[in-house]
């Protein structure tokens, strides 16, 4: 069955409107989520898109669902696809009940087996110390794990590993997995070239939660960096090579603002340069400067969020 936009609504005490002053055919209209005016939101349920007419909020309805919930974007995935095996166990974890998840599935595509979604009410052990690492790390909030939908998984092939979710276009395509075991040397591992749907180096993590025409985007290298940086305002290109596929992406995105904020290496040269020849190509399209990190050895997950800003002027 597909996902009902109007049953959603009405289920969730949400006061809409199908015709009216603002409102297309078959449109749904609502208060924005941001700035409360009027039904000035309107909701297209063939597209699968909401735009607010007056503060410019938008995005596709699984972000909408996800605001209206409170959950991350995949668990909100789970609500629109009626039949994930995640949307039964975040069902059961809402009774109370905690159980092994074996698979999280996304279209024809899933994260490894014995993957975990992060959640304020789960407090089992190998959560802790999943989220204890990435805490210490790099100074991340259990919140913007949760809104990134940031998993973990304590057994098989990613033993001791955060497991990130790659989308693209609103769709799971790739993961990259971060070990929390300081005795393994392989800190990141990859999903497969010949299992993912799409390579990361044609995609920019976190590209869906950007909106087009908006103030500021930072690109930075690393994935934890931009969910430092924020994840209304940065993206990241997964290290200093870019991409022909990933340069088009961010033009795309039409920002009025670009930062790019790479590491701070030893030395800096490589990476200094890497990050001039970004901007410098893009400067032709775009409002754009390069950001050194004033500090060796750091990268923006290592900077605290008043040094970000000071840094890019959120």
């Amino acid at each position: 069955m597909m996902f009902d936009i109007e049953i959603f609504l009405r289920d969730n005490g949400i006061d809409y409107k199908t015709n009216g002053k603002n409102i297309g055919r078959g449109e749904y209209g609502i208060r924005c989520l941001k700035c409360g005016e009027g039904f000035h939101c309107g909701i297209n349920p063939i597209k699968g898109v909401f735009s607010c007419w007056v503060c410019g909020n938008k995005g596709n309805v699984t972000k909408l669902v996800a605001d209206v919930k409170g959950i991350s974007y995949l668990e909100a995935l789970t609500i629109i696809n009626a039949k994930s095996d995640l949307r039964c166990a975040l069902d059961d974890r809402n009774n109370n009940k905690i159980e092994i998840i074996k698979n999280i599935v996304n279209m024809e595509f899933s994260l490894p087996d014995h993957t975990l979604p992060f959640s304020h009410i789960d407090n089992n052990v190998w959560q802790n110390i999943a989220y204890n690492y990435i805490k210490n790390k790099y100074g991340i909030s259990l919140d913007d794990v949760i809104k990134t939908g940031l998993c973990y998984c304590n057994h098989g092939n990613y033993k001791n590993s955060i497991v990130i979710p790659i989308f693209f276009k609103n769709k799971l395509v790739n993961y990259v997995t971060r070990r929390w075991d300081i005795t393994n040397k392989q800190r990141y591992k990859n999903c497969p070239n010949d299992k993912a749907v799409l390579d990361v180096k044609k995609t920019l993590y976190n590209y869906d939660n950007i909106k087009v025409g908006q103030d500021l985007l930072v690109v930075t290298e690393g994935i934890f960096g931009a969910i430092k940086v924020g994840i209304n305002h940065a993206v990241a290109t997964y290290g200093i090579e870019t991409t022909e596929e990933q340069l088009k992406l961010i033009i795309g995105l039409r920002p009025k603002r670009t930062a790019i904020l790479f590491d701070n290496d030893a030395g800096n040269k490589p990476t200094w340069k890497k990050a001039n020849d970004v901007a410098n190509y893009l400067s032709t399209f775009l409002n754009v400067k390069a950001v050194r990190i004033p500090y060796v050895d750091k990268d923006p997950a290592d900077l605290t969020r008043k040094e970000i800003d000071k840094l890019i002027n959120i």
